[in-house]
């Protein structure tokens, strides 16, 4: 998150370089920010065991993530994660 002046009736605005959602399904997720948002997927990989859940303070689990960006070139800017067979706080 960053701030920057100008813009706004106060001289502030507000950016995002990246946001990060946890979804309960991955693959709808990712279809709806691919096919109706028009983000891009540029990484996508599956954590599992004891050390996916050691990311997240959480027993061993299931990790599933995508990054998601305007074009194969740029930088992600919105990351997809799903996490299965332990329950979240």
């Amino acid at each position: 998150l960053s701030s920057a002046r100008g813009g706004g009736s106060d001289g502030m605005s507000i950016a995002f370089e990246r946001m990060t959602i946890f979804c309960r399904d991955l693959d709808a997720s990712l279809a709806f920010y691919r096919d109706l948002v028009g983000l891009v997927p540029v990484e996508e990989k599956v954590m599992e065991g004891p050390a996916a859940g050691g990311l997240l303070r959480l027993p061993s689990c299931r990790i599933g993530f995508a990054l998601l960006a305007v074009s194969a070139d740029a930088a992600p800017i919105l990351g997809l994660f799903e996490v299965s067979g332990a329950e979240m706080p």
